[in-house]
């Protein structure tokens, strides 16, 4: 048992004197050490280069990894940037539309002797046939019941009711509705009626063959005495022409505004004496 710890204490004596030389020597740079060194480093370069080498693909695999999250929150803030423009530009868009259609609307040149609002839709044309749209004038702005409302177009309809700040219209297209009316280069008056959402008018009265009519004429408010409306109010052009067997001709009136994208209406404050 005393041999056996007599070479234990000398086997630990011999490691301690081995390192602390190992150290002097590197310290020391002795030249001896350095070429085993430098051997050594030789022999085991290639080993260590060839797994850093094998090392590289999952090394740029983690990278790529780390920085996918990176990539993708760039990503999200750029598409976000470009939502933002697009609904900028749209809205632009649209108030320059706006603008424009309220310019068209507020200059009518066919009526200016007549004193007039200019009014905004509010509620246009819906899913049932009521034939009506609602504009944002009413009482306070001098609109009354049975005024004429009209676009840079043409005739549109007539004030039906009435509140302070808000006005309904009906339009031309309602099969009950009904106004006197003149063929341009004709003296002819008669009656036109409405047919329907997107349908012509229908002139079924008054018009006798002897009239020359053809596709294309204007057609316009008659304005005869107490008329509702003022007369050379656009309201269509002939569409297509008939003889009945009453030999009167029957003439389709494409309406010379556009009824169902309604954005702005002029109410004319026309007091016909009624």
């Amino acid at each position: 048992m005393a041999i056996l710890q007599g070479r234990s204490r000398l086997t630990l004596v011999l490691l301690v004197l081995i390192t602390v030389t190992l150290v002097t020597l590197d310290v020391r740079n002795v030249e001896p050490f350095e070429q085993a060194k430098n051997a050594a480093e030789g022999a085991l370069g290639p080993v260590v280069s060839g797994a850093q080498r094998a090392g590289r693909p999952v090394v740029d695999a983690w990278e790529a990894i780390t920085d996918y999250d990176d990539l993708k929150a760039e990503n999200e803030r750029l598409r976000a940037e470009l939502d933002v423009e697009r609904g900028r530009d749209l809205a632009n868009a649209s108030a320059a539309e706006v603008l424009q259609d309220y310019l068209a609307e507020a200059g009518i040149q066919y009526v200016t002797d007549i004193p007039s609002t200019t009014a905004r839709v509010v509620r246009n044309l819906g899913n049932f046939p009521d034939f009506t749209v609602d504009v944002d004038k009413g009482s306070s702005a001098g609109v009354r019941t049975g005024m004429p409302a009209v676009t840079s177009a043409g005739l549109v309809g007539r004030v039906v009711d009435v509140s302070p700040g808000r006005s309904r219209v009906r339009l031309i297209s309602d099969p009950e509705f009904e106004l006197g009316v003149r063929l341009v280069g004709t003296d002819a008056v008669a009656v036109a009626r409405g047919t329907g959402r997107g349908q012509p008018l229908v002139v079924s009265e008054g018009i006798g063959v002897s009239i020359p009519v053809h596709v294309g004429m204007l057609v316009t408010t008659s304005g005869i005495d107490r008329s509702v409306y003022p007369p050379d109010v656009p309201v269509g052009l002939v569409a297509e022409v008939a003889v009945d067997p009453g030999l009167n001709q029957v003439l389709f009136v494409q309406p010379a505004a556009s009824l169902d994208s309604l954005n702005f209406v002029t109410i004319l404050l026309y007091d016909s004496g009624l």
